[in-house]
């Protein structure tokens, strides 16, 4: 797991808490649990409710859509905003290829302006 003060510095390098102060940095951190996710284990299916966001801290994901590979992505991309946003249902399926670490955050937690701008960035998944 990561320490504090690297988790920290992990969320500066994310476009939405890249201009948060270091006290700021610090309250969000603690809002956060860290997960492992093992090779070929899912984080998320698509189709189910989902209420957590997620950051990417390390590893490799692959983000399935009607079970085909339609991205890769890795330590900083964000995941699950769009099942928050848009009530609840997972738009894809997000799965390890290889050993990956997390930070989940519940939705409750996060703002939904944030939520809008991290969506805004991403483009829906799509065959």
């Amino acid at each position: 797991m990561l320490k504090r003060d690297a988790m920290d510095d992990r969320l500066r390098d994310v476009s939405i808490f890249s201009e948060l102060s270091k006290k700021e940095l610090k309250s969000v951190s603690r809002l956060m649990t860290q997960l492992s996710v093992k090779e070929g284990r899912e984080l998320t299916r698509q189709g189910e409710p989902g209420d957590e966001l997620y950051l990417v801290l390390d590893g490799v994901l692959d983000v399935e859509v009607d079970e085909a590979v339609v991205a890769e992505i890795g330590p900083g991309a964000i995941v699950g905003e769009r099942a928050i946003l848009e009530g609840g249902a997972r738009t894809s399926t997000v799965r390890a290829s290889t050993a990956a670490k997390v930070a989940a955050v519940s939705a409750q937690a996060v703002a939904p302006d944030s939520l809008a701008d991290i969506a805004s960035g991403h483009h829906r998944e799509e065959v």
